[in-house]
């Protein structure tokens, strides 16, 4: 193929002539710059003058506080464990105590269980042991023959779960419960009596009030800036020293504190308790419960020895920054602002000049041709990426609003939705539904098998609303529905609607009393001419809830601004439409 001598168009000319090569162009001596400035370039003189000022200063004081402070924190999380090992420690001999103590009744459960008047043994055991608040004795079916407390006497407690493990001859803890008679938070230990024979002739019990598990002495070495929680499994706060915020509602659900020591046995924390005051917290989880006892430390004495040796380094860091700075302000102008000048100069002399003599020499323009085309290139894939982020956005938007196992809409979109529609004129109806004994459907048949109850039971409500209304999944086993538009009437009828479907699944329960699978529902309406806020109508529907979980479940009950709340269907009534949806 013959070679062709590639020619190039002179600015204002309109004619072609060919490119001379690179032996024939003659460049001007005062535009090449001399040998050793051709090996720095612009982007190499700022990056050295400005990394040999700073690299070193920055990474060395960097190191130096990092270092101080992880070895505080470290020495204040083992203060803090040790803390709540000492706790921890009480905890297990007051149980051993009261066990013991127990242990040693149980010999004479026979006597206890045959007459009332052997009572008076359980009363001078109490006498003998502080950390009991009270005693009793049950029979095999659960109930109370023989009581410190009277008024005990004759309680059924086969319900109880801790009733049911000590009759299969397992001692263990109850969950905190408040006395009725003080009002105190405590936890039962329930002894099984057990026979020669292995059977189970009654079950002894012992309510232990909380201050006895942890008395004052355990933290007397504390100061007055840290802090004791405990916390039950769900996350509530059972004791907290100081009082928390007004904010917190007296739980630590969904905040990192609480999220950390739910999710592991033991650990630490550093960050805001339910006061708002930041602290370094050790925790651990109480053996036989799923309570938490957690210490925090005071992080202010930290917070100061770390911000005075900061304010040193930034100090110094500034005077080093202010000599650079100077360094650059005088060397700029032959090393960074000059050349700069003299390229501008070209470009604009380039774009006005039609005299092919007074143009930038074809080399020079070829040089910055690269950079254009970077420029250009990347600019089409910053669009791509723009383009593709917005995508994904819009995916993961879709995926954060979605409950994954019913393909509902979750608690945020509902927040949303409700939200939206309250700035509207129409009137707006809620209704709350939750799952009668789903915790014991999940203990009965496996989470699988509830997982797979709580999908058909979402598709069943799904089929129920209308086109516009809003189904959510809030939490475990409760729903929501928001009806815009809708009146106090049409939500009873909703309800019921929802109700009944719920009931046709005929899903098999045998631990409800209605032998099948069931929701109650409260629900709670305002006009188009309304006041307040969204969430005093979330709170009047769940208020209407918690009246038809009262009423016996599977039931549907209302709220009412004037007259609370109000009967409706379902219930204990219902048990007759529940029996023909199981047939």
């Amino acid at each position: 193929m013959p070679f062709i001598e590639p020619s190039v168009t002179l600015p204002g000319s309109g004619s072609t002539e060919p490119m001379m090569s690179a032996a024939e162009q003659k460049p001007d001596p005062q535009l090449l710059p001399a040998p050793i400035r051709r090996r720095v370039s612009l982007r190499g003189r700022l990056v050295l003058l400005v990394a040999v000022g700073l690299a070193f200063l920055v990474v060395e004081r960097a190191g130096i506080i990092a270092g101080q402070r992880d070895a505080l924190i470290r020495a204040e999380q083992t203060r803090a464990l040790n803390l709540t090992d000492r706790g921890m420690g009480q905890y297990r001999e007051t149980i051993a105590a009261v066990r013991a103590t127990l242990q040693t009744l149980s010999l004479d459960t026979q006597a206890l269980l045959a007459a009332a008047p052997h009572c008076a043994e359980l009363q001078g055991a109490l006498d003998l042991v502080p950390q009991i608040a009270g005693l009793a004795v049950a029979d095999t079916a659960g109930r109370v023959r023989c009581a410190t407390n009277p008024d005990n006497t004759g309680l059924d407690l086969s319900g109880r779960d801790y009733m049911q493990l000590a009759l299969k001859g397992i001692p263990n803890l109850s969950s905190l419960t408040l006395s009725q008679v003080s009002n105190t938070p405590s936890i039962v230990v329930a002894e099984p009596v057990v026979n020669e024979d292995g059977d189970v002739d009654g079950v002894i019990m012992a309510r232990v009030q909380l201050d006895m598990l942890f008395p004052i002495t355990v933290i007397s070495d504390l100061d007055i800036s840290a802090a004791l929680l405990m916390i039950d499994a769900e996350g509530n706060l059972i004791e907290s020293s100081p009082a928390p915020s007004p904010g917190s509602a007296g739980s630590l659900r969904d905040t990192p504190l609480g999220d950390k020591m739910l999710s592991r046995s033991s650990g630490t924390f550093e960050g805001p308790g339910p006061d708002g005051v930041t602290r370094i917290y050790g925790f651990t989880r109480l053996p036989e419960s799923n309570m938490r006892l957690a210490v925090g430390l005071s992080a202010a004495a930290l917070t100061d020895e770390l911000r005075d040796s900061t304010l040193r380094a930034g100090l110094i860091f500034l005077a080093v920054c202010a000599l650079i700075f100077l360094g650059l302000w005088l060397a700029g102008d032959r090393l960074v602002v000059r050349p700069v000048r003299q390229l501008a100069a070209r470009l604009a002399e380039f774009g006005r000049d039609t005299e092919a003599g007074s143009a930038m020499p074809a080399t020079r323009i070829t040089e910055l041709e690269p950079l254009v085309v970077a420029v250009g290139e990347m600019s089409q894939r910053l669009t791509e990426r723009e383009t593709a982020l917005r995508g994904a956005n819009q995916k993961l938007m879709a995926l954060a609003s979605r409950d994954p196992l019913t393909d509902l809409p979750n608690r945020r979109a509902f927040d949303e939705a409700l939200r939206g529609c309250w700035d509207e004129p129409v009137p707006v109806a809620l209704l709350m539904i939750d799952i009668d004994h789903f915790k014991e459907f999940n203990d009965q048949y496996g989470h699988s098998a509830g997982d797979s109850a709580l999908r058909r039971v979402a598709a069943a409500l799904a089929r129920e609303v209308r086109t516009g209304d809003v189904l959510a999944r809030i939490g475990g086993e409760e729903f929501v529905a928001l009806l815009p538009g809708s009146g106090e009437g049409e939500a009873a009828r909703i309800a019921s609607r929802l109700r009944r479907a719920v009931e046709h699944l005929a899903i098999a329960h045998a631990r409800s009393p209605f032998r099948l699978l069931t929701v109650s529902i409260g629900y709670a309406g305002v006009p188009a001419e309304r006041v307040g806020q969204p969430g005093e109508l979330l709170i009047a529907a769940d208020r209407a809830l918690y009246a038809a979980k009262a009423a016996g479940r599977n039931a549907i009950h209302a709220w009412t601004k004037d007259h609370g709340v109000d009967r409706g269907e379902g219930g204990a009534n219902f048990s007759a439409g529940a029996a023909a949806a199981r047939s």
